[in-house]
């Protein structure tokens, strides 16, 4: 499977219901089923333990969140897909775009590898810039909102028809509040309290397949003097030939 086989993303495929869902987690999984979510649902609500503020503030639920972010060419054209315009949007607000092919050194082993002849641009910037943009993008879809510094205590749920039905979450201020809900996406990744959930209310808890991948990475940030060149452009790549 390459990009060019998957299909762009098809609003019209989604079908209305008009009703509410909840997204525990704003972190990018958590955003872009909202995105999906929203189409359907007449309300869609986020919630995240984090405040969400309107500056590229790294957040302490996102541990990797001070480092630089490039986006793959598949994760580029999923966002763009659901967010047209989107990476204009980042370029404009202090994103860039490199060549990975000529703008970026690769080694093994201390020996410099080969340089591609082909430009393959990627879009970079850090992680809290690369959401803000998508919460911004948020702005003109009617019924969705934003509860930031909210923690997520529990399911409602009805023990007797089997479903989940809300969500408990509890603000800054120690309130406890029960979101009612048709359809709630946990989207909190390693954190997850789902699995055992589903156990502990007598439900099979979904096997777990684990992949240990034997490497290590380290990072620094450096400084760069102002007169020192080869800055990175904030020029926009060349479409692709699928014009994704």
């Amino acid at each position: 499977m390459t990009l060019a086989t998957v299909p762009c993303y098809d609003p019209e495929s989604v079908r209305d219901t008009g009703c509410r869902a909840v997204v525990v987690g704003s972190s990018v999984a958590g955003l872009l089923a909202a995105r999906v979510l929203a189409d359907r649902f007449a309300a869609v609500t986020i919630i995240d333990r984090d405040q969400l503020a309107d500056e590229p503030e790294p957040r302490p639920g996102v541990p990797q969140s001070s480092q630089p972010h490039g986006l793959l060419e598949g994760g580029r054209a999923t966002i763009e897909d659901l967010f047209p315009g989107y990476c204009d949007a980042l370029i404009d607000a202090g994103g860039v775009a490199v060549d990975t092919g000529s703008d970026v050194e690769f080694y093994d082993d201390d020996i410099e590898l080969a340089q591609s002849g082909v430009e393959r641009s990627m879009y970079c910037a850090t992680r809290p810039l690369l959401e803000l943009i998508m919460r911004r993008r948020f702005a003109a879809i009617e019924g969705v909102e934003f509860r930031g510094g909210c923690t997520f205590l529990d399911y409602r749920h009805d023990d007797h028809r089997g479903v989940v039905e809300g969500v408990r979450i509890r603000n800054e201020s120690g309130k406890t509040t029960t979101l009612e809900a048709n359809l709630v996406v946990d989207a909190t990744g390693r954190t997850s309290r789902t699995p055992n959930w589903l156990a502990e209310h007598g439900y099979q808890k979904p096997p777990l397949d684990e992949v240990r991948v034997d490497l290590q990475y380290g990072t620094v940030q450096i400084e760069r003097p102002p007169a020192t060149g080869g800055q990175c452009s904030s020029r926009r790549p060349i479409p692709t030939a699928e014009g994704r």
